[in-house]
Parts: C-alpha cells; structure tokens; sequence
C-alpha cells in the first residue's frame, strides 16, 4: 500500500515537472517557432493576452494533447 502512495506521489510530481518544462520552454522558449507547435503557441499567446476575461481563462486543449499528457 506504501508503495502505491509512493508511486503516486512520484507520478504526480513528474507529471508537474513535465508540464512546468513544456510551459516554460515550447510555449515561452524557442521551441515555439517549430511549425508543428505554431498553433498551440498562438492559443497560448491568447490565453496570456486575456487572462482579465474569465471566458478566456482556460483555453481548449485539443485531444491529442490530453492523450500524449495520460
């Protein structure tokens, strides 16, 4: 039982982690100008324009994202 709190602890901090780095580094570093990300750059520019309007606090995430972060 120990051991599965363990693991669950260890996957949460990960994912954190991950999701920090991909915030940090393809949605404010270089990355960003790849063409593949180009668009989720773009929407998160938008979030970050309008983070004053509640409507545009939480931007939609698309499928395949959701699916790569699970």
């Amino acid at each position: 039982m120990i051991a599965a709190f363990l693991y669950f602890l260890t996957g949460h901090f990960m994912s954190a982690l991950i999701l920090y780095f991909i915030h940090r580094f393809v949605f404010h570093g270089k990355l960003r100008r790849l063409p593949i990300l180009k668009g989720l750059a773009k929407l998160h520019g938008i979030h970050h324009a309008n983070v004053a309007n509640k409507s545009d606090k939480y931007i939609f995430v698309p499928l395949w994202i959701n699916i790569l972060l699970v």
